[in-house]
């Protein structure tokens, strides 16, 4: 017997994006009405729709005899039964598409998202692109040694999360605690003192080194030092620009931005990438490939810096 839940915020840009598809126990169907529908031009106003309004716009049918959650293991809903794999695998959805999409019930919770959108770029770009996605992630957070390396996937509930800040500034050092807990989790042998001793460059640059740079650079962890400073400087200041004489020039606000938002990008590839999934060419049309090159190879992004 199957149990239909409807769904928020389940959609692509357009609706010829999504067709019913089934993934495990699990069968997702959009709501064709409720879904946005292809525009010759797209406005301020059609944007904020996007990005701010709770829409009820598919559903999913699913067996009752679930399994349960491995993110988020332990916890319960508020009637006292444990979270299952489905809450899961809608977090997975959520950061995959850049949408909060939650059930119906969630409406009553606190934990109910302010927005439709939240700060993941999509990678999926539609149902067929997801569904395979899913079937890697869904390989690799059952592995055993997976959830212990790290520990049930604690950095995909953090991605999930601190990508609902809506403030770039907290949003960025939220982004930083995550390559603070992957660079622990990968060095498991090392004391709580050495970790805390290590310097966040030499953390970016291990992670960096083995998760998404092809070629392993020398004197990384100089090169990649803007994302500690910027880190510093909010951290210590409180707002930017950055003026220090680590860098022997000024860093307009501008291009903080520009190096905060490259590092968001960076922190999403990550997390997919420690779940089997290489996202750099969904997001080709951000060239964070180009300006990683660019960065680990000279410490500098010329077209940001102005």
């Amino acid at each position: 017997m199957s149990k239909k839940i409807l769904l928020y915020n389940f959609n692509f840009m357009t609706s010829d994006q999504f067709s019913e598809f089934e993934f495990s126990d699990y069968i997702f169907t959009p709501i064709l009405e409720k879904q946005p529908h292809p525009k010759d031009t797209i406005s301020l106003k059609d944007t904020l729709i996007y990005n701010r309004y709770m829409t009820l716009n598919s559903y999913v049918l699913l067996k009752n005899n679930q399994i349960n959650s491995i993110i988020r293991a332990g916890s319960k809903y508020p009637n006292d039964r444990k979270v299952k794999f489905f809450d899961d695998i809608l977090m997975f959805i959520s950061i995959l598409i850049g949408r909060n999409v939650v059930p119906k019930s969630y409406k009553n919770y606190n934990n109910f998202p302010p927005l439709a959108s939240n700060h993941c770029e999509i990678v999926s770009r539609n149902s067929s692109e997801l569904r395979s996605h899913l079937e890697l992630i869904n390989n690799r957070v059952k592995d055993q040694d997976w959830q212990n390396k790290f520990d049930n996937g604690y950095h995909i509930k953090m991605l999930y999360n601190n990508s609902n800040i809506f403030v770039r500034e907290p949003r960025f050092l939220s982004f930083t605690t995550i390559w603070e807990y992957l660079y622990a989790r990968e060095n498991q042998n090392k004391s709580f003192k050495q970790i805390l001793d290590t310097c966040l460059d030499h953390k970016i640059a291990y992670l960096l080194r083995k998760y998404l740079l092809s070629i392993k650079r020398k004197n990384l962890e100089n090169r990649i030092k803007i994302f500690r400073v910027i880190r510093n400087q909010l951290t210590h200041s409180g707002d930017l620009p950055v003026n220090c004489s680590e860098f022997n020039k000024h860093l307009s606000v501008a291009s903080c931005y520009e190096y905060m938002k490259l590092f968001e990008h960076l922190t999403q590839l990550l997390v997919l990438k420690t779940l089997g999934l290489d996202a750099f060419d969904n997001l080709q049309v951000f060239n964070i490939r180009e300006h990683l090159d660019e960065l680990s190879t000279s410490g500098v992004i010329n077209s940001i810096e102005r």
